[in-house]
């Protein structure tokens, strides 16, 4: 139960850490809409995915805080393996 509990603890740090890069990518994206080469449309598209990702990233980590306070620590754990995974999407169309 220790070693599961660490694990989650683990797991939240890992996912605020997502957070952080997520928000530093899409404050990358808005710099981009400086760059003349693409549309501008192109790049409100990509910052409007990359916000919506911050947002369920958000989500998911209230979620693994309340699993966590509930002492259900698998399903925290579970819950780093979807973020990650929502993270590491491409964006839908380009």
């Amino acid at each position: 139960m220790k070693i599961s509990k660490i694990i989650s603890v683990i797991a939240i740090i890992q996912s605020v850490s997502l957070i952080l890069l997520s928000i530093l990518k899409t404050i990358k994206t808005q710099m981009d809409l400086n760059n003349p080469l693409f549309p501008k449309e192109f790049i409100y598209d990509l910052l409007f995915q990359d916000i919506i990702k911050v947002i369920i990233l958000l989500c998911i980590l209230l979620f693994q805080i309340v699993f966590f306070r509930n002492k259900l620590y698998i399903w925290s754990i579970f819950l780093l393996l979807l973020s990650i995974i929502i993270y590491n999407l491409g964006y839908f169309f380009q």
